[in-house]
């Protein structure tokens, strides 16, 4: 009898690693309001740069490991409405979130504040419209290319 020629499907690391990004956007979402309230005293500004670039770095690595995932399970080829609607979300947030950080002048809690509501609504949303999808398609079968 040959081997069944079968690739398996998400393993719960995958669905996880998911959820544990979606947790460092809230949870980034929720230091850059804290900064914007001074809920943390009067913060020098150069840990106010290093937390912008955390920022950034977590929301690129995090939409790189989404993306990573659907070429893995071949989102594009099975969805590809939701896939390019998906990625389309990922460089329009990014280039949005970039453009507040980079014409900042000064960080000042108004543009903390705008940047931490900006992230736990855009991963609120993102969730619901995007990722929810992309994790009903891995849980109805998605195969591993």
């Amino acid at each position: 009898m040959a081997p069944e020629n079968h690739q398996p499907g998400p393993k719960p690391t995958d669905l996880s690693d998911l959820a544990d990004g979606h947790s460092a956007l809230a949870h980034l979402a929720g230091r850059l309001l804290s900064h914007a309230s001074g809920d943390r005293g009067e913060a020098p500004e150069e840990d106010i740069a290093h937390l912008l670039q955390e920022t950034i770095s977590t929301v690129t690595q995090h939409f790189l490991h989404e993306e990573s995932l659907m070429k893995v399970f071949e989102y594009r080829e099975q969805a590809p409405d939701r896939f390019r609607s998906h990625i389309e979300s990922h460089a329009d947030f990014s280039s949005e979130i970039c453009r507040l950080i980079c014409s900042a002048e000064i960080m000042h809690p108004a543009m903390l504040s705008r940047l931490g509501k900006m992230l736990h609504d855009f991963a609120t949303h993102h969730q619901r419209d995007h990722d929810d999808a992309f994790v009903a398609h891995l849980l109805a079968g998605g195969q591993r290319a």
